[in-house]
């Protein structure tokens, strides 16, 4: 794995939706990992997310799936905006 994690500055409300409040190292995997759970629990009937914080997540899932192949494996550190 490369050294230094890439830091990624990700969208405040997103990390909120996530749980995820402080800064993280985690990979790639991870992240589209705590995306696509988040993904699913907006679309459950009695989600706890509102239509445009799920469209937000389901946002973010398509950019970060749309990363290079090359990126997977590397490291990342959420950064709030």
């Amino acid at each position: 794995m490369a050294g230094n994690p890439t830091t990624e500055q990700i969208d405040e409300r997103i990390l909120g939706l996530l749980g995820l409040e402080d800064e993280y190292e985690l990979s790639y995997e991870e992240y589209v990992r705590h995306l696509k759970e988040a993904m699913v629990a907006s679309r459950m009937s009695k989600s706890k997310f509102s239509s445009e914080e799920a469209e937000l997540i389901t946002n973010e899932w398509k950019r970060v799936k749309s990363q290079p192949p090359g990126e997977y494996g590397r490291k990342i550190k959420t950064q709030r905006n």
